[in-house]
């Protein structure tokens, strides 16, 4: 039986991942229709794949941050935090699901950018 080369998941927090969105980016995520799936079905295929997702107001910029985190079940993106953020929480999750379906076809490293985030806890 081979062995898989993927080290095993610590469960230790790797840090996020970032992922931008130009101009163009933004017109093609809403131009994108998730095969019609609302925020539940989205967040269920979240979820169901390993990742915990944690929803946040922020005051300053009057908006919602929806955070996916991979946890055991998330292959590499274990360890690692995708955020987007929108006026609802609709949007947020349908911009969340763009950067990790189509942008980076389920694979945080073949379009994000590791953020050391340690100026701030």
């Amino acid at each position: 039986m081979a062995r898989e080369s993927r080290k095993k998941w610590d469960g230790k927090w790797r840090g996020f991942m970032d992922i931008p969105l130009t101009a163009d980016l933004k017109t093609a995520c809403m131009e994108w229709d998730a095969d019609g799936d609302g925020i539940g079905e989205l967040v269920g295929n979240f979820v169901a794949g390993g990742y915990k997702i944690s929803f946040t107001w922020n005051e300053k910029t009057q908006s919602v941050i929806v955070s996916a985190t991979g946890q055991e079940g998330a292959g590499d993106n274990a360890g690692y935090t995708l955020s987007a953020h929108a006026k609802n929480a609709e949007i947020a999750t349908h911009v969340l699901a763009f950067k990790h379906i189509v942008l980076c076809e389920g694979n945080w490293n073949l379009n994000g950018k590791y953020q050391d985030r340690e100026d701030f806890g």
